[in-house]
């Protein structure tokens, strides 16, 4: 959320955040309102907002009949409780795409026949940034969740594209190498833990990311920002699954291309209005990090010194998602985002690892 009102916030908005955290940073630039009850608090919260619209990030997308609620109380940007549950119906969507020719991973519904060597993974039909996602051992435990599905094993990069959508039609903004269960940040085998990007715009793989919305915006409907989470094997995508809200990879895309996501986003929900071009040349490779705590911690007062000379800078700064000193914060828990831009791929990874190192220093001794 917080990536997402920074975003409106350089689009010239006056964005209100609601979530679980309301991070200092944000708190510091913007109305920041935290809730505790998740996700019905948000209904309270929005309702007293006076705003001209409102949209969503990750985790909402799993309580559609929340986000038609609150579409009849304040004018929703954003993809509807109807298409949520089509979209993220990993059947439906698998299908869609396949009718379309589009290659993806084979689905199971049940475990029944399935390898149990990792080949296959079990996931929560109602999951966010890879949390619950677990390698198919035959375990049992793993489908304690309420309803789950079985997705084969695709080798490859972990990447993602994201779009913008109106009126059956998508264009595509740009795609990034996402880092997923990194050692270095702490994030557990399949959580999403930083994008790194953008890709130099790639004719072939272009087609393919295009092919698969192509497939998609029209089948559900999709508004407004999306991404799409692909495995890339060679010079093909598997396309793994569909998040039909502001991705977490956009801000990556902002900071080294300049654009503004936001504001087409409004755009395209609002007027159904798409860009004409969208210039892919980047200025420089960017990257964001995710600091899982490597154990408990209690935000020290340190730690708020150091964040205020990290996020001095506007728009860009090295630190974001900041927790308040006193927060207590659990094992494996996400703590705060490091960003970094530098001129290739290599160094930017290498400057977020030491960013890294730099906030584990300051938090734990």
């Amino acid at each position: 959320m917080r990536a997402a009102a920074f975003s409106a916030l350089r689009a010239g908005w006056e964005p209100v955040g609601i979530d679980l955290f309301a991070d200092w940073d944000l708190d510091r630039r913007a109305t920041a309102i935290r809730v505790t009850e998740y996700p019905d608090g948000l209904a309270a919260a929005l309702v007293k907002q006076d705003i001209d619209g409102w949209l969503y990030t990750g985790g909402i997308e799993n309580f559609p009949d929340l986000v038609d609620r609150l579409a009849t109380r304040r004018t929703l940007w954003g993809n509807s409780g109807a298409t949520l549950r089509s979209v993220r119906d990993p059947f439906l969507c698998e299908k869609a795409l396949s009718d379309s020719g589009v290659r993806c991973p084979p689905l199971a519904a049940s475990a029944d026949g399935l390898p149990t060597n990792g080949s296959w993974l079990v996931k929560p039909c109602k999951g966010s940034g890879g949390h619950a996602v677990r390698a198919w051992q035959g375990d049992m435990a793993a489908t304690d969740l309420p309803t789950v599905f079985f997705q084969q094993r695709m080798p490859g990069i972990p990447c993602s594209a994201v779009f913008i959508a109106a009126k059956s039609r998508s264009v595509l903004l740009g795609a990034t190498w996402q880092l997923v269960g990194t050692d270095w940040t702490g994030a557990g085998d399949f959580f999403y833990a930083g994008s790194i990007g953008p890709w130099e715009p790639q004719p072939d793989l272009d087609r393919q990311w295009q092919r698969i919305a192509d497939a998609i915006v029209p089948r559900f409907g999709l508004v407004g920002l999306f991404g799409v989470d692909a495995v890339l094997d060679g010079r093909m995508l598997w396309p793994i699954e569909v998040n039909p809200r502001y991705p977490a990879s956009v801000e990556v895309l902002e900071r080294a291309m300049g654009m503004h996501a936001i504001g087409m986003h409004i755009d395209a929900c609002r007027l159904g209005h798409l860009p004409e071009c969208v210039p892919r040349t980047r200025a420089c490779w960017c990257g964001k990090a995710i600091l899982y705590a490597p154990a408990d911690v209690v935000v020290p007062q340190a730690f708020g010194a150091f964040a205020q000379q990290q996020t001095e800078s506007w728009p860009w700064s090295d630190l974001a998602d900041v927790p308040r000193p006193g927060t207590r914060i659990r094992l494996g828990k996400p703590v705060t985002t490091v960003l970094a831009e530098e001129a290739d791929e290599a160094t930017v990874r290498e400057l977020l690892k030491r960013r890294v190192e730099r906030v584990k220093q300051v938090l734990y001794g």
